[in-house]
């Protein structure tokens, strides 16, 4: 077919085919590039749990080559941040969760690579839950014994697990059963250890547990020291004329009542036995007004 019967067939109306052009009467058929820029899906997911996505968390790529080129797009409900007409670059991801899963967890690491292509467009980055630590000490007193005890509860011990010991502080005048120094060691917080106490002299004693910084980011200790205060006072026990009352014996339930102090720590009810005067033992949080009656001596 010679180059007249090629122009012929254009001018007879035959339409070129996609691609093609028209050069000096010759149909010739060019290839024409793709400028697609592909889209860059980012999900964020729990690392021990997969199924759970986090949403409204800020995702930020950065350009490797020009750092100061960065987008940030949020998870919709599926956990998924697009980026869309994105260059095939390499990039760093990172993001920020909010509000309640801020508090609760924190991302596996700081960012993660990606070099976007055609072919990568998807990534998938992680979030762990944090083990928040909290001191507690706890003492009683019975007639048959005096001991506190000395732990710590933790929300995720099986991934990120509290390994530091505590700091023990009390009143020099406290007598333990057993030799002990203050420190407590991370076996003795995770046991739950109970600590004996010689009967002391009567006075107010304040107990403290106190933990060091993990340095980890996925422990985060809270309510930081824990302290708990014993006070051993008198109750007197009268009648209506504010006269002691002799011989009459206590009744064991006042050791589920609460005893009200005034502000010089003494108590403002008065219970009625016929012991005259008695001797109870008090704890409470130094900063409430109202105090328990725990044993009654």
């Amino acid at each position: 077919m010679g180059a007249k019967n090629r122009n012929k067939a254009v001018q007879a109306g035959n339409a070129l085919p996609k691609g093609a052009g028209l050069l000096d009467g010759v149909l010739e058929l060019c290839s024409q590039p793709s400028h697609r820029h592909p889209r860059l899906t980012v999900t964020v997911m729990e690392k021990f749990d997969v199924k759970h996505k986090f949403q409204d968390a800020d995702v930020i790529a950065v350009k490797v080559a020009a750092p100061n080129q960065k987008r940030t797009e949020t998870t919709n409900e599926k956990g998924k941040a697009q980026f869309d007409n994105m260059e095939e670059e390499n990039y760093t991801i990172s993001f920020t969760l909010v509000g309640a899963d801020r508090e609760q967890y924190s991302p596996s690491q700081e960012q993660w690579p990606v070099q976007l292509s055609q072919r990568r467009t998807e990534i998938t980055v992680y979030v762990e839950r944090k083990n928040v630590v909290r001191p507690r000490i706890e003492l009683t007193i019975t007639k048959a014994e005096q001991y506190f005890e000395v732990w710590v509860a933790q929300t995720e011990c099986d991934h990120h697990p509290f390994k530091a010991g505590g700091r023990v502080t009390f009143d020099p005048k406290v007598q333990f059963a057993q030799p002990f120094d203050g420190n407590a060691s991370n076996a003795d917080l995770v046991a739950k250890k109970k600590l004996p106490l010689k009967e002391s002299a009567p006075g107010k004693y304040t107990f403290t547990l106190q933990l060091p910084d993990p340095g980890d980011r996925f422990i985060e200790v809270r309510q930081n020291p824990a302290d708990v205060t014993a006070w051993e006072t008198e109750i007197r026990v009268v009648d209506e004329q504010n006269k002691p009352i002799p011989g009459v014996t206590i009744d064991a339930h006042l050791e589920d009542t609460d005893v009200s102090l005034d502000s010089k720590g003494q108590p403002i009810e008065k219970w009625m036995t016929k012991n005259g005067e008695i001797k109870a033992v008090m704890i409470a949080d130094p900063s409430d007004s109202t105090w328990e009656l725990v044993e009654v001596i």
